[in-house]
């Protein structure tokens, strides 16, 4: 309130820019678990026509800024199993990062 004042505009455009960056997330995800360009197009669509996610965005809720740091947080998780899986185990020279 400090920086922008209290306009409800101003709690409309954050949602709105979360939302934008939820469905930015919901296709690197799905990308990484499928690799297919298709299927993560189909996913941030699907979101994209969600009820919820379109009542939402235009409400003063913590919703989507729980949906996008979820989600955030399921992308990081997903990209650090992949790297661990990837990095060379102890048999080849190596200490394993995590056990």
């Amino acid at each position: 309130y400090r920086v922008f004042g209290e306009s409800p505009v101003v709690a409309w455009t954050l949602n709105l820019v979360l939302a934008v960056a939820t469905m930015a997330l919901l296709y690197v995800l799905a990308m990484m678990l499928s690799g297919s360009n298709r299927v993560a197009s189909l996913a941030v669509l699907l979101l994209a026509i969600h009820p919820n996610q379109i009542a939402y965005t235009s409400l003063h809720f913590g919703e989507i800024l729980f949906e996008f740091l979820f989600l955030a947080n399921v992308v990081l998780w997903v990209y650090a199993r992949k790297r661990l899986r990837d990095e060379p185990s102890a048999e080849e020279g190596r200490e394993p990062a995590l056990q």
